[in-house]
């Protein structure tokens, strides 16, 4: 029988229960910050997550099917999310020029205005990690890497536009890496996890 990572005394026996329960602590805290944001401008989550993510990210990503697989979310969900925020008038839809048949959705001024202030909800976050030393930080960045790009090889998450998983990368020895976009070697501990000329693997 399974036991669950939860259970204060499976952690206690277990480096990786510690490491996954940890993990979930750290997601909890995100959650609440969020949270915080949706009772200050009375969005909900995914509403603030879609208008984050089209403010950071380019066109051919800002399209309903595209955010559906980002989010782990339905196409309807996503379809309802988009209309949610068109009322609010906070975002538009734009026919795609390419493809008659394909939108692309667009911030309007208010919408970016929205967007870049609540984009900042994670910096307390971040002020604890500026706090870690350089060699911890360093470690950090190498097993979460490892972490979501086996995570994603098992299907738990979705498309990651991170170095591991991307067309242009290639493995150099012990610790370092190759990219063939930028004709550049990269260390592990500088890998990207969110990459605007990320090309998916096959």
């Amino acid at each position: 029988m399974e036991t669950s990572l939860f259970d204060p005394n499976e952690q206690s026996g277990s480096k990786e229960a510690r490491v996954v329960y940890a993990l979930e602590r750290v997601s909890e805290a995100f959650r609440v910050l969020l949270w915080r944001e949706t009772r200050r401008t009375g969005l909900s989550p995914i509403q603030l997550q879609l208008l984050i993510f089209i403010h950071f990210h380019g066109q051919n990503q800002s399209r309903v099917s595209y955010l559906a697989n980002e989010f782990g979310m339905t196409k309807a969900t996503i379809s309802e999310v988009v209309k949610t925020l068109m009322v609010k008038k906070l975002i538009r839809k734009e026919v795609d020029p390419k493809d008659s048949r394909s939108a692309i959705i667009l911030l309007t001024l208010k919408g970016e205005e929205v967007a870049r202030e609540v984009s900042l909800f994670g910096q307390s976050m971040s002020h604890s990690v500026k706090k870690l030393p350089l060699e911890q930080k360093e470690i950090m960045l190498i097993a979460l890497q490892n972490l979501l790009f086996d995570l994603n090889k098992s299907e738990v998450v979705g498309h990651q536009r991170m170095c591991l998983t991307c067309q242009h990368h290639e493995k150099h020895g012990a610790g370092e890496h190759f990219c063939r976009l930028f004709r550049k070697t990269f260390p592990a501990d500088e890998l990207r996890f969110d990459c605007y000329e990320h090309k998916a693997q096959p």
